[in-house]
């Protein structure tokens, strides 16, 4: 089975080196909003969570862990209260190359009901409070 690899930016690399998806993510992730480092993803998806597995992701925000999550072949499902940020993020799914992330718009308080089954890994950054505007 062929292993999947990314290359992510990195001090030294110019955004023409990066591969395509890698290219693609950058250029997705350059709508305003925070972004999550996808080298933390891609180590923390590799580590913790059996090849294959399932992710649930409670505070989804943007785009990044979900992609990321599909390129190296992990099902992935977020919740966002935000319902623009989910447009943003199904609007993006094109550049995942593995298994096309899911999101839902919701509020994780009662996330049993917005993304029931089991996960192999919950991974996520909470909100930001009043760091962003949330309706």
């Amino acid at each position: 089975m062929k292993e999947n690899r990314l290359t992510w930016v990195s001090g030294d690399r110019e955004f023409d080196e990066l591969d395509e998806t890698s290219r693609k993510i950058l250029a997705a992730s350059s709508s305003g909003t925070s972004i999550f480092d996808p080298v933390l993803c891609e180590l923390s998806y590799r580590w913790f969570c059996p090849p294959g597995g399932k992710i649930l992701d409670p505070f989804a925000g943007g785009s990044v862990r979900g992609i990321v999550a599909s390129c190296l072949g992990f099902e992935y499902t977020g919740v966002e209260l935000r319902g623009e940020q989910v447009a943003a993020n199904r609007a993006q799914v094109h550049v995942a190359t593995g298994p096309a992330p899911t999101w839902h718009q919701g509020d994780s308080r009662h996330i049993t009901g917005i993304a029931p089954g089991s996960y192999d890994m919950i991974f996520s950054c909470p909100p930001y409070a009043d760091l962003e505007v949330y309706s």
